[in-house]
């Protein structure tokens, strides 16, 4: 099988955007292979510098339709924590942009936590079997500026429903062994 010569590739890239981006320090605030993966499929290669930020807000501050906020608001922690931490290290480079995110799962307005094992995340994929949740993520964006404090940073919240079918048991279980 020959390969013919991708016509569209070389210019899809081509935008404002990513003419901005160009020879840019970008600092993703993650670990997260897939976060990467997400990043490298429009074309950006980031430098990995995770975030220290315990994760730790209260949820139950985060009720009703505030829960919605609770991604946002870990993301943007995130993100402030990593882009100080390089300014402090090294004032004269610091990042060109700071990119975070947070990713949590609400059923009825509650934020699930993560399972903590196989057998916890056999119960949650019960108690979702069924039944419909939302995924819920928070981007944080942060730049330097001259104005005090430093930086400008934006968020954005983009939630999707999911409806799971209701599977039989054997499947959640199978499900939940697999993902540990």
């Amino acid at each position: 099988m020959t390969t013919r010569p991708d016509p569209v590739t070389p210019f899809a890239l081509n935008t404002p955007l990513f003419n901005v981006l160009a020879g840019k320090r970008v600092v993703l605030a993650s670990s997260s292979p897939r976060r990467k993966q997400i990043l490298a499929s429009v074309g950006l290669e980031p430098e990995i510098v995770p975030s220290t930020f315990e994760e730790d807000l209260p949820k139950s501050e985060f009720t009703g339709d505030a829960v919605y906020e609770y991604p946002v608001q870990t993301g943007s922690k995130k993100a402030l924590e990593v882009y100080k931490r390089l300014v402090e290290e090294n004032p004269e480079d610091p990042p060109d942009f700071v990119i975070s995110a947070d990713t949590v799962v609400v059923k009825d307005e509650v934020i699930m936590e993560k399972p903590a094992d196989a057998q916890d995340n056999l119960r949650m994929l019960a108690d979702l079997n069924g039944n419909k949740c939302e995924v819920v993520t928070g981007v944080t964006v942060i730049w330097p500026v001259i104005e005090a404090p430093g930086f400008q940073m934006r968020s954005l919240c983009e939630r999707t429903v999911v409806r799971f079918a209701d599977n039989p048991y054997y499947l959640l279980k199978a499900a939940a062994a697999r993902c540990w």
